[in-house]
């Protein structure tokens, strides 16, 4: 019955496809939350095994992004990290990327540098897997999702660095991604 419930109520009636209508619209995250809850075998533990793995991503997804507009980061960090797992599993290199990256930044708020630089280095390199940059069409999207995706993950590791107190190094890749962003 999950996989009913999210695609004939849940994503187009709740979440209006993905809008994140609840939480991003009317800013009930909390409410918003306590729906996507039925979608768990235990509340943000494992999801129920009825999803399609795309769907479980989907439903984690907007877990994460209630939870931290919540200020529940502690809680986020596991399911980024299923989140993470399901999505270089089935390749899906730039989903991979972007909740790298964001673990990343989520361990680096709460001051584990130590996990934030482990993180911010694999979105670096999921990232170089979003896209072929070789490709003479730099008009694809899917060049322009991947070379967004290569400027984030630098800057997330420039910010870690620094963080690190390695200013030379953090300031070698600020600069990298600054140029990347103006070739963009």
């Amino acid at each position: 019955w999950h996989e009913a419930a999210f695609h004939e109520v849940y994503y187009p009636r709740i979440s209006h496809d993905n809008e994140g209508y609840l939480g991003k619209k009317l800013g009930q995250f909390n409410l918003d939350l306590s729906v996507l809850a039925h979608f768990f075998k235990s509340p943000w533990d494992t999801p129920a095994t009825e999803l399609h793995d795309l769907d479980k991503g989907l439903v984690l997804n907007a877990v994460v992004l209630n939870l931290q507009a919540s200020g529940r980061l502690r809680e986020v960090i596991a399911l980024c990290q299923a989140e993470l797992t399901i999505a270089i599993a089935r390749q899906h290199w730039r989903n991979a990327s972007i909740t790298g990256d964001n673990l990343g930044g989520l361990f680096l708020i709460l001051g584990n540098v130590a996990a934030a630089w482990e993180s911010a280095q694999q979105a670096v390199n999921l990232a170089k897997l979003t896209a072929d940059t070789t490709q003479p069409d730099m008009a694809t999207k899917a060049h322009y999702a991947g070379e967004f995706n290569r400027i984030a993950s630098y800057a997330t590791l420039a910010q870690v660095l620094s963080a690190q107190g390695k200013y030379a190094a953090a300031k070698a890749e600020f600069k990298h991604a600054e140029e990347r962003q103006q070739a963009y």
